[in-house]
């Protein structure tokens, strides 16, 4: 090789060498556009209520597909919803920080780690299950038991009412109206976090993954990924993505 050539390497060498990546950006295109690239429907309507998962596990150990997940890759980010559609198009910048790496004794973040991990892909189907039927019943219980005591001091109907009552049925009837407002809400409040933000009802559509070993090449990296359920091999929809590491 000529001398040009040898340095020319060289200098891509050092410039992989010397990247340590701190983000993985991630643009969220859509399904592709031909009929094998659509979601499967969930519903009775025919359609999806779609959203992705990204997250970035260790390919060391065993986890969720047989890997264990390290500790420090428990960051994770998704997407919009989109509704009652097959083909959804998100179109979404995301932004998933690559936790781990350290400081050397020069003052230098150096993460030697990518090349082994590899980019968890999940679509979801947002349910209303069990948790969100419950949400609403709570809501709507919780809303009539506060306008109705709130009308009923306002009115002074409550007030005569305990007034009628011996001072121990009187305490007794508070504790109990103090109770049933205390367990509406508790059941408000758990039934809001199983299904808003555990999302417990959602089910799980198709999941992939990617070596970011390949975006080492510090390029824009255009991917189309084949989705599929778990211990399956039928394809359930093809993602369009755009993958990037920076520092």
């Amino acid at each position: 090789m000529s001398k040009e050539t040898i340095a020319m390497l060289l200098e891509r060498a050092a410039a992989l060498v010397s990247f340590h990546p701190r983000f993985l950006n991630i643009h969220l295109i859509g399904t592709q556009s031909s009929l094998d690239g659509h979601l499967p429907p969930m519903g009775r309507n025919g359609k999806v209520d779609s959203y992705v998962r990204f997250r970035v596990r260790s390919n060391d150990t065993p986890g969720r597909s047989g890997h264990t997940e390290q500790a420090f890759f428990k960051e994770e980010v998704s997407s919009r919803i989109v509704c009652k559609n097959v083909a959804p198009r998100w179109n979404e910048i995301l932004e998933l920080r690559l936790k781990g790496g350290k400081i050397d004794s020069d003052g230098n973040f150096r993460n030697s780690e990518t090349r082994k991990n590899v980019l968890v892909v999940e679509a979801w189907d947002a349910d209303i299950g069990f948790w969100g039927v419950g949400l609403d019943i709570f809501q709507v219980s919780f809303f009539i038991l506060i306008s109705g005591l709130f009308a009923g001091h306002v009115t002074g109907v409550l007030d005569s009412f305990l007034s009628e009552r011996t001072t121990q049925n009187r305490a007794s009837l508070e504790l109990a109206i103090v109770s049933l407002v205390f367990l509406n809400f508790v059941g408000l409040a758990v039934c809001y976090l199983m299904a808003n933000v555990f999302r417990a009802d959602d089910e799980l559509i198709g999941s992939c993954e990617v070596r970011l070993g390949i975006l080492l090449d510090q390029r824009e990296h255009a991917l189309c990924l084949h989705l599929q359920k778990p211990s399956s091999s039928e394809r359930k929809g093809i993602l369009r993505v755009k993958l990037y590491l920076s520092e």
